[in-house]
């Protein structure tokens, strides 16, 4: 199983989800990966319907979700982040046939 680690960034509106859309056609097409993860970190993407999937939440939204609470106090400083934001990362996960995002 071959894999990598491919990291797309930039400004707003430079053509990232373009090209991670692209990406990913290529290398679906390629047939060379066991598996895929496309990971969006981006709180207002519009990747998921670009790839033409629904997702309740992304890991931006739970990484943003997660700083409010403890803007608010809801989770108080010195208790571990770690294990909630984890589990609340799986929770966004949409496994597909192809790949999974």
């Amino acid at each position: 199983m071959k894999s990598r680690i491919i990291s797309v960034s930039g400004k707003g509106r430079t053509g990232k989800t373009t090209l991670v859309a692209l990406l990913l056609k290529v290398l679906l097409k390629s047939n060379k990966y066991d598996s895929i993860l496309v990971v969006d970190a981006d709180s207002a993407t519009n990747l998921p319907g670009v790839l033409g999937i629904e997702v309740e939440k992304t890991v931006g939204m739970v990484a943003n979700e997660l700083k409010k609470k403890i803007e608010k106090g809801l989770i108080p400083i010195g208790v571990s982040k770690s294990n909630p934001l984890e589990a609340w990362m799986y929770s966004t996960l949409v496994e597909l046939q192809d790949f999974d995002y």
